[in-house]
């Protein structure tokens, strides 16, 4: 099974919005747009990127969040917007970012307008919606596994947590993956383990899940939030980041991850390639390429 993974597209525009005197910590997403994000992070580059991405031939495209920046109702409208144009909900999987559930308002216009892309049902339009998670989409023996780490902070934080009774649940839930044997995708929008990001970004309760992916076997964890690529193995676990969709210029250019899962050998056959945007080619070319074996839970 092939999959594409893309995160962090911050697809929407401000231009336009008026920040009032209670737009609080909106005020400060507002400015960074502003001042740099909005030349940073760009449609255009964007539309070639999941022009490219969707001529890889992938099953599902798998998006880690961050579709906006500050969570306002009309960049919540303009995404779905965006995710319609990509794909139907049964090829298209997406988790929230921190910047999607920028404030306590936003997951109001969320519930109603991703709800099938999210895959979540009849959503609760109060709280942050971490409680519908996880979730679970399955695509020929691949169960993507996915958790919401996005809530509200105070300014100047974008950092995220899963909760204890989401962790509880996700360890069931992959344990039931595993009875299957199906080959669980762990999507997050943070970094899942310590010592991948600082403080001010990390995930409350990294070392919790740190620990069940080490105890479930979790083979793969997919993430976004940092707008740069890079890699990490905990025990079984590869770990994968993404820059963003978006990116023309920052920490890495656009970037994407195309995944082959195949069954070989009683386990499977992982093969990750990561295509980097060049400005000298202006294409998308392959960065990294990297093949393992992954046994099957138990297997001697």
């Amino acid at each position: 099974m092939r999959f594409v993974h893309l995160t962090d597209p911050h697809l929407s525009s401000l231009a336009g919005w008026q920040p009032g005197a209670g737009a609080g910590k909106r005020w400060l997403g507002y400015l960074s747009w502003r001042r740099k994000r909005r030349w940073q992070l760009r449609r255009d580059m964007l539309d070639r990127l999941t022009e490219a991405a969707q001529a890889e031939g992938p099953a599902v495209l798998a998006i880690t969040g961050d579709l906006a920046h500050i969570g306002l109702a009309h960049e919540i409208r303009e995404a779905r917007d965006w995710l319609e144009h990509l794909g139907p909900p049964d090829r298209v999987v997406v988790v929230p970012g921190n910047h999607d559930v920028y404030a306590r308002d936003s997951w109001s216009a969320i519930a109603p307008l991703w709800a099938d892309y999210l895959q979540l049902g009849d959503m609760d339009p109060a709280g942050d919606g971490r409680a519908a998670y996880p979730v679970v989409r399955e695509f020929e023996g691949v169960a993507l596994v996915c958790a919401s780490s996005a809530l509200p902070t105070a300014p100047l934080l974008a950092t995220g947590r899963l909760g204890a009774a989401q962790l509880a649940r996700l360890e069931t839930t992959l344990r039931e993956v595993r009875e299957r044997a199906t080959f669980p995708c762990l999507l997050i929008h943070h970094p899942p383990v310590p010592g991948l990001t600082h403080w001010r970004k990390r995930l409350g309760d990294e070392v919790a899940l740190e620990r069940l992916l080490c105890r479930a076997q979790v083979p793969l964890a997919l993430h976004g939030h940092l707008h740069r690529d890079l890699c990490a193995v905990r025990g079984a676990t590869h770990i994968f980041g993404t820059a963003a969709a978006s990116s023309v210029i920052g920490k890495e250019p656009a970037s994407y991850r195309v995944f082959d899962v195949e069954p070989e050998d009683g386990g499977w056959r992982v093969t990750m390639k990561l295509k980097r945007f060049s400005a000298e080619s202006a294409t998308f070319t392959t960065v990294d390429h990297e093949t393992w074996i992954v046994p099957r839970p138990g297997a001697a």
